[in-house]
């Protein structure tokens, strides 16, 4: 029985070997930012008082800049990172701020982590970014945001794993129009 096991693994090495295509293979696949769907509900304007914001666009400042997690063993490599990043930017700040006309703040979001990853029958990301705010030059305040998205992993394609991400963006990014209000008046 030893050998007929041993045996067994030998031919399956070699055959995955021998049939390159069939292995593991990296996955890379253009990044698509998706809006949260219509049955979430959607986060109301975010009025600011007398600050005018200034959003700029995210610095990517993650340790490991070539890959997104991984599908098991497999690396998820993407493109389209910073257009997602826009996108995203966008859609769940952009669109959401009413701000005034009195002193300006400049917000700086660096991202620190953004990675998915399976975990029995599901997906998990992570995105964690730091954001800087700025009034004339000076960074008055900074402050750390983190949050996670988790779907069920139904086929283990590589969407699957963006659509986790989008939905780790969707509860991460939000956080900080909360803190704008105190923000402006603090200054």
């Amino acid at each position: 029985m030893k050998k007929s096991f041993i045996s067994s693994a030998t031919a399956t090495i070699i055959f995955l070997v021998a049939q390159p295509s069939l292995a593991a293979q990296p996955k890379e696949t253009f990044m698509e930012y998706k809006p949260a769907s219509t049955t979430t509900k959607p986060a109301a304007n975010t009025s600011v008082g007398a600050c005018q914001i200034v959003i700029e666009g995210f610095r990517d400042n993650r340790m490991n800049q070539e890959t997104i997690g991984t599908n098991f063993s497999v690396p998820l490599y993407s493109t389209g990172l910073d257009k997602w990043l826009s996108d995203a930017k966008a859609d769940l700040w952009d669109k959401k701020i009413a701000g005034g006309t009195g002193k300006t703040i400049v917000v700086k979001p660096s991202l620190t982590r953004l990675y998915s990853y399976a975990q029995s029958m599901n997906i998990i990301s992570v995105m964690a970014f730091q954001v800087a705010f700025d009034v004339n030059g000076k960074t008055i305040a900074t402050k750390k945001y983190r949050a996670n998205g988790s779907k069920t992993n139904m086929m283990n394609a590589a969407g699957e794993y963006y659509t986790a991400l989008n939905y780790a963006a969707h509860a991460a990014m939000p956080l900080l129009l909360n803190d704008l209000p105190g923000i402006c008046s603090s200054n």
